[in-house]
């Protein structure tokens, strides 16, 4: 998975970067909004 490769080399470093996180969740609900669209 993609989203948990990610978050692994996300998690590697001491400080977790919030606005990646953010941008990754606010991607995540476009995703499934379009998947309910659809």
């Amino acid at each position: 998975m993609l989203f948990a490769d990610l978050f692994k080399i996300h998690r590697n470093d001491d400080r977790t970067p919030i606005p990646i996180l953010l941008l990754m969740v606010l991607l995540f609900a476009l995703f499934t909004f379009k998947m309910f669209d659809g």
